[in-house]
């Protein structure tokens, strides 16, 4: 048996949106931090190329004919979690940002905005397509209104903020609020074990970064608390589908550590 620690580590039943969701935001936690130890980095580009294979099952590429061109942003699961991807990195930064002590004007910006931008945390991303893209419009016509593009360039979230409305252009377009979406189609085997991988590589990551803690260092436990914080905040059990073009229950991180 090749046992990595990994079979020990429990996570809530999450479908293959859910578990993409949980690796954008476990790989947002890992890039606010200034350098991780080897182990951890190597766990963590191991669960993003496992997370890399799903996301293709799950967009259909590897199923799709030679002839067929891929056309970025116009898979509905892909802009999906394009879109679910951005939302969660920039709060991730905000919520890194919010850490440093009061005397950093930043840190004070980053604590508004996260009350602004995500009360509800990102549970908005776990609504089916169109109620999260209207969800995503409203916020981002908040931040337009109060002129946050300044303060968050400031804070180093330019390409965040970049990133976010071309994936919210492209999701409109993909889920057909601009224009009709193309049918998508998985295998069922090939999802299955691709999702399983990602989920046995995100187990292992967090054996990594559990196993760096040292009650000697308190350093190392905080440094945990930063990284496993969406696991952490996963609920007991995943929300189910919401009927068409619904989704599963993908990561609501608290803005907290929590422990």
């Amino acid at each position: 048996m090749n046992y990595t620690g990994a079979e020990l580590f429990q996570l809530p039943n999450l479908d293959s949106h859910g578990v993409l969701a949980l690796g954008a935001a476990l790989d947002a936690a890992a890039a606010a931090q200034k350098k991780l130890p080897p182990a951890i980095a190597k766990a963590r580009t191991r669960m993003a190329e496992a997370m890399d294979a799903l996301r293709q099952v799950t967009t259909g590429r590897l199923q799709a004919s030679p002839g067929t061109p891929h056309r970025p942003g116009g898979d509905a699961g892909e802009a999906d979690l394009r879109e679910d991807g951005a939302w969660a990195a920039l709060y991730f930064l905000l919520q890194a940002w919010s850490r440093l002590p009061g005397e950093h004007p930043e840190s004070a910006r980053a604590h508004d905005l996260l009350g602004a931008l995500f009360p509800n945390k990102l549970d908005f991303t776990r609504l089916p397509y169109r109620e999260e893209w209207s969800e995503a419009k409203s916020r981002l016509e908040r931040m337009a209104q109060e002129k946050a593009d300044q303060a968050l360039a400031a804070m180093g979230a330019k390409v965040f903020l970049d990133e976010l409305k071309a994936a919210h252009e492209a999701y409109g377009e993909a889920i057909g609020v601009t224009r009709a979406k193309a049918p998508e189609a998985a295998d069922a085997g090939s999802l299955r074990d691709a999702r399983e991988a990602a989920v046995a590589a995100v187990k292992t990551y967090a054996v990594k970064v559990v196993a760096n803690v040292d009650e000697d260092e308190p350093a190392t436990a905080k440094l945990a608390d930063g990284l496993l914080a969406p696991i952490v905040a996963l609920p007991r059990r995943a929300a189910p589908a919401r009927g068409k073009g619904g989704k599963g229950a993908p990561p609501a991180p608290a803005q907290g550590s929590g422990g």
